[in-house]
């Protein structure tokens, strides 16, 4: 279909919004074009998938499918709560996420805001740089370069030896007590660098005529800091913690697979990690219970995505919508 040569053509008959709207598109038409791949990659990979979730609620055979499969409604969810194992990897969900958040939040907005107040350029790119680097390292690398480092007889422990801090090596992936120190730590590196370039580019829309008038009222470091930096970035903080909460029940799958073994596995066993091992067991009708699974922590994230949003927006710092 071709469109008008002029889109004021359009139809008079429509609604005044419709027509507007309709005018708007045509206008930009070219940019909607780019959007066209994003849009269709997120229908295929995220909303077509959503299908699948009825398998939760029936007995899934795949030779059957989902339209044959048996119908048996929510035994799958009422025996997800009566497993042996259920309290314990939510506590363990929620102790690693709590531990992750605490550290791992205002992480990237002091980065940021570091990154921020360096005056060389050359310096601040390269910094930058160099912090970006390990969030393009898969975590089957980085957790085997960790391993290393970790061993008893790795870097990390030399280093302790040398220093006459420690008398004995210490198998820090080994010891429970020690493994959510570990991913906090692992964690951070990884993805702190990534995560600051969201809130640097916010700092570079604040006005430079409040940095002025803060330097003219004779403020220091700090109290432009608090009073025009953070004012500035707090919608993106809002918007990000509202999101972070929602997803309490969501860790780093990758990560704690790989960082997973044996003995650290009555800490380090998760929801991804139980929902993996429950779906590949083999047994029957593990596969439905795995879905059940999923589908319990999507419920429960968007209720509490909905709740932080409200409270946000209660509390006058913002909201998502």
């Amino acid at each position: 279909m071709e469109l008008p040569a002029n889109p004021q053509s359009l139809s008079h008959a429509l609604p005044n919004k419709i027509r507007k709207t309709l005018i708007k598109i045509i206008h930009q038409r070219y940019f909607f074009l780019f959007l066209l791949p994003g849009f269709a990659s997120m229908v295929i990979f995220n909303y077509l998938p959503l299908y699948g979730l009825v398998g939760a609620f029936q007995v899934y055979d795949p030779f059957k499918g989902f339209f044959a499969s048996p119908w048996i409604g929510l035994k799958n969810f009422e025996l997800l709560v009566t497993l042996p194992d259920f309290s314990k990897v939510i506590f363990n969900t929620l102790n690693i996420s709590f531990w992750s958040f605490i550290f791992g939040f205002p992480a990237p907005i002091i980065l940021a805001i570091l990154f921020n107040e360096i005056v060389n350029v050359r310096f601040k790119k390269v910094t930058q740089t160099i912090s970006y680097i390990p969030n393009f390292i898969s975590w089957v690398v980085a957790s085997s370069i960790f391993y290393k480092v970790l061993a008893g007889d790795g870097v990390i422990n030399d280093i302790l030896l040398a220093l006459g801090l420690i008398k004995e090596p210490i198998y820090f992936l080994n010891m429970p007590s020690l493994f959510i120190p570990t991913v906090v730590v692992t964690g951070l590196w990884k993805s702190v660098g990534f995560s600051s370039i969201l809130f640097l580019a916010v700092l570079t829309g604040i006005n430079p005529e409040l940095y002025e008038a803060a330097d003219i009222d004779g403020a220091g470091k700090l109290h432009k800091t608090r009073y025009v930096t953070i004012p500035g970035i707090m919608p993106t903080i809002v918007l990000m913690l509202v999101l972070s909460v929602s997803n309490i029940l969501s860790v780093s799958f990758d990560q704690i697979y790989t960082l997973q073994n044996a003995l650290n596995i009555s800490v380090s066993d998760v929801l991804d990690t139980y929902i993996y091992r429950i779906v590949l067991s083999g047994m029957p009708n593990e596969y439905s219970r795995g879905l059940a699974f999923g589908f319990f922590r999507a419920i429960i994230c968007i209720f509490l995505f909905i709740f932080a949003n409200r409270a946000s927006k209660k509390l006058g710092s913002g909201s998502v919508f």
